[in-house]
């Protein structure tokens, strides 16, 4: 069974290929946008927390539709990415009256900034990513709440 860690950051797995363009013990360096290595539907599953979001809007449909080629026919992905909805009903709230500064509230939307990489391009609403996966050969759409600004998405290939 093959399964990716995809932009793993520290988040290393052992029963993963940890995948991420910073080099650090443990991870196979690489360009997540373009799994070259992979043959068409070799993979099992995808994992990719906290990286959909750090790729530009117009990378969004190549993005899915290369993890989608090397996913098996019934393999599966794993997405957690900020959900705009959440952001917008939990840290601007919290931003206006002083719960949290604007400083954290723009740390959310568009991220830490503190490497080369680290920083978000677009955010996505439960809708708009289910539709994003539908349009690119996936179906079984499942989305969770993090209960912080987060969703998990989960999808089949088809």
């Amino acid at each position: 069974m093959i399964k990716l860690n995809l932009g793993c950051g520290d988040r290393l797995y052992p029963d993963y290929i940890n995948i991420d363009q910073r080099p650090r013990k443990g991870v196979v360096v690489g360009d997540v946008a373009n799994l070259e290595n992979f043959e068409d539907e070799e993979v099992d599953h995808i994992l990719a927390d906290d990286i959909f979001e750090h790729f530009p809007l117009a990378e969004v449909g190549p993005l899915i539709r290369e993890w989608r080629r090397v996913l098996k026919v019934g393999g599966t992905i794993k997405i957690k990415t900020p959900n705009i909805c959440n952001i917008f009903e939990r840290y601007y709230k919290k931003a206006v009256v002083g719960k949290i500064t604007w400083k954290r509230l723009s740390q959310v939307l568009y991220g830490g900034q503190n490497y080369p990489g680290n920083f978000h391009y677009v955010t996505f609403s439960p809708q708009w990513i289910t539709r994003i996966l539908q349009q690119n050969g996936f179906d079984g759409v499942e989305i969770v709440d993090c209960g912080n600004q987060n969703m998990t998405v989960t999808a089949v290939a088809v």
